[in-house]
């Protein structure tokens, strides 16, 4: 599909009527942070980095994680108990 008009709106952005008559409006913000300039590139290659998931070893973890005791002392008292716990498990 083609353009039929294009012009620079007064806040420095692009407005743009195509050729089945819908119309196009590009903020000039938005056309520089989708710029090819070396500075745009570097910008965004910058935020890539930052924005980058850590990723964890279970070395990084060592000694950061919370413990917690879910009462399962019970279930090896009787055999009964142990019953008990597996059948809510599997219940639930």
């Amino acid at each position: 599909m083609d353009y039929l008009f294009i012009q620079i709106s007064d806040s420095g952005g692009v407005e743009m009527v195509w050729e089945d008559g819908h119309r196009s409006t590009y903020p000039k913000k938005w056309l520089l942070a989708r710029s090819f300039s070396e500075i745009s590139r570097a910008e965004r290659k910058e935020r890539e980095l930052e924005d980058r998931p850590v990723l964890w070893s279970s070395k990084d973890m060592q000694g950061k994680l919370p413990k917690h005791q879910f009462g399962y002392s019970k279930t090896s008292d009787s055999p009964s108990h142990s019953l008990t716990w597996f059948y809510w498990r599997i219940a639930l």
